[in-house]
């Protein structure tokens, strides 16, 4: 071993030719290997690629200090320097074809790594270990060879090696064929089949079959046939986008999947793909779409694709987005589908060669909307005509109601002298229920219209408003000796009668059904993320934890009339009024006793 390394640089140029014939791949291959790793992008499959490369430009000068070599020694030493380059050359190129055909699952099965990893590790080991005995034999023009004929695990080592690059050709292959629609990403994959076809036929030949089956010597000359995989890989690095393609296809393998109709059309106007729900929808073959134009998917009549033409054709042919752009495509049965449309143009800042249209289907959303538009118009006259009922149907009422008060305090005035007091009792019974259904129906009206006018929304200064509040109510504060806190309250936007009747409702029952206690009312803010809590408690008589959400119900009432009079309509006024604000009310009791209610206005 020390006689091999002493003789490790003893090089000769004899061989000019055979050592010119190694070379040239190798740094041919040394600039894609740079062009790769500065130029491409920082991901998995660049830089499988990379390495691949780097491993043939090792075994390319394992091939050239052997040619330039003079004695075996020499050749024997740089074919063990240098030997990692062709054993990992071929795992590595079968995990770059895993990684690049998009069967991610197998690159990332820890049978198949180990499958690749340990007879790589394996023959590395035995290959540059004291065991093995490089045996060279000198053949002229080629150079010196390694004679892998004399150890079964040479020739093992040699099998393996073509094994895994004809699984790396069929695998490129077969994707090749699987993109054959996609003319950049299917030219791609087959140039770097090509390119590393041509040397694996030709090393199975001549190093294969020629020693094994036909007993004459090898010809070493695999690394010079590298030549076609360099220039094959630069025609596919330059002419078709290499590695820039990759992202596209996989894109691809994503637009299949999506539950979008998913077009590319050419500057012509001609439909390039179509993903499999853009043409289930359509009712079209996907093998047929590249027959038709994108003005075929528009209907006759009307002017929908004069409007596509215009509204996303031209913009995406000058580099611009579209997107939310309405319109109508229709199918071969004639049904018309209603789409949204994104559109992106396709290349770069010097040319664009297609655009993108992703077509969202909208059809059953518009069908939707279209029966709620109808179910609006249907509500609306419905509740105008329900408006105009109650309020003929009121004022028919309460014709007859004053007629009947106006004829019983007649009677009782005329009568007085003549009327007992069990009569006069009567009278005052009908009278007053007469009121009372008055203020029924004006309540009713009150309550229906709420909501129905369109009144502007204001900035409402809330102490103001509850303020004058209170100055309706100073004759019944006085008489109940209350006191009335008001704490800092916001500025909302809301209607500004809506609010003043919410607050007038909310203190005035506070007034109403009080405690023996002199009345206390506290009306106080508080700030959330989007809006504003207020609260209105008192001290009075409170509310039963099981009429916490009956006292919103219409003509809910949880007292006698005689002693807390009233329609009970005050609070479902209050909470429609905080709904339609966009707020929600509810009441909480206080522990010693009172209520305490709560309602949200957004900010």
């Amino acid at each position: 071993m020390q006689k091999e390394h002493s003789d490790l640089f003893d090089l000769t140029l004899a061989n000019w030719p055979g050592v010119l014939f190694a070379l040239i791949p190798a740094i041919l291959n040394a600039y894609i290997f740079f062009y790769i790793m500065f130029r491409m992008p920082n991901k998995a499959v660049p830089r499988c690629f990379g390495l691949f490369v780097l491993a043939l430009i090792f075994w390319q000068l394992d091939d050239t200090f052997a040619r330039l070599s003079n004695s075996a020694a020499t050749a024997a030493g740089w074919d063990n320097l240098f030997s990692i380059g062709w054993i990992t050359m071929a795992p590595l190129g079968v995990y770059f074809s895993l990684l690049y055909t998009g069967r991610k699952s197998m690159a990332y099965n820890n049978l198949i790594l180990t499958a690749l990893v340990v007879p790589t590790v394996f023959f590395e080991a035995f290959y540059s270990s004291r065991i093995y005995g490089h045996h060279f034999k000198d053949l002229g023009f080629w150079g010196w060879m390694n004679d892998h004929s004399h150890h079964i695990i040479d020739t093992l080592l040699v099998y393996w090696i073509a094994y895994q690059i004809i699984v790396m050709l069929i695998l490129l292959s077969m994707h090749a064929y699987k993109l054959r629609h996609n003319e950049r990403a299917k030219y791609q994959a087959l140039y770097i089949a090509i390119g590393l076809g041509i040397p694996a036929v030709q090393g199975v030949v001549t190093q294969l079959l020629m020693p094994l089956v036909l007993y004459v010597d090898p010809i070493p000359a695999t690394t010079t046939f590298m030549t076609c995989f360099s220039v094959a890989t630069a025609i596919a690095f330059t002419k078709y986008k290499l590695f820039s393609v990759y992202d596209e296809v996989h894109t691809e393998t994503l637009l299949e999947s999506m539950s979008d109709m998913v077009f590319t059309i050419s500057t012509e106007k001609k439909i390039t793909y179509v993903n499999p729900y853009g043409a289930l929808v359509l009712g079209v073959k996907k093998d047929e779409i590249d027959k038709f134009f994108i003005s075929d998917l528009f209907p006759k009549e009307g002017n929908y694709y004069e409007q596509f033409l215009n509204g996303v054709i031209r913009p995406s042919l000058q580099g611009l987005r579209v997107e939310s752009f309405y319109t109508t495509f229709i199918n071969k049965e004639n049904q018309e589908i209603a789409v949204l449309i994104t559109s992106d143009p396709i290349g770069d800042e010097y040319s664009i060669h297609g655009i993108l249209i992703v077509a969202h289907n909208i059809t059953e959303m518009k069908r939707a909307e279209e029966s709620i538009r109808e179910k609006n118009i249907e509500l609306e006259r419905s509740n105008a005509e329900l408006e105009t009922f109650a309020f003929v149907a009121s004022h028919d009422m309460k014709e007859p109601l004053r007629m009947v008060s106006n004829y019983t305090q007649l009677l009782a005035y005329k009568y007085e002298d003549k009327l007992d007091d069990e009569a006069k009792e009567f009278i005052h019974y009908a009278v007053d229920g007469v009121h009372r259904m008055q203020a029924l129906i004006n309540d009713l009206l009150n309550y229906s219209r709420i909501g129905k006018s369109k009144m502007a929304y204001e900035n409402v200064n809330c102490n103001h408003l509850v303020r004058e509040v209170i100055d309706m109510f100073e004759a019944e504060i006085q008489q109940a000796n209350a006191k009335i806190h008001i704490g800092r309250l916001p500025v909302v936007r809301a209607i500004p009668t809506q609010l003043t009747q919410l607050f007038q409702n909310l203190i005035g029952n506070a007034l109403k059904f009080r405690s023996d206690k002199a009345p206390e009312i506290y009306i106080e803010a508080q700030e959330n993320a989007a809006e504003w809590q207020f609260s209105v408690r008192d001290n009075g008589i409170g509310i039963d934890e099981d009429y916490k959400e009956k006292v919103f119900v219409l003509f809910q009432r949880l007292h006698e009339r005689s002693k807390y009079p009233g329609t009970g309509i005050g609070l479902t006024v209050c909470k429609k009024i905080v709904e339609l604000h966009g707020g929600s009310i509810w009441v909480e009791k206080v522990q010693e006793c009172g209520s305490e209610f709560y309602f949200t206005l957004a900010k």
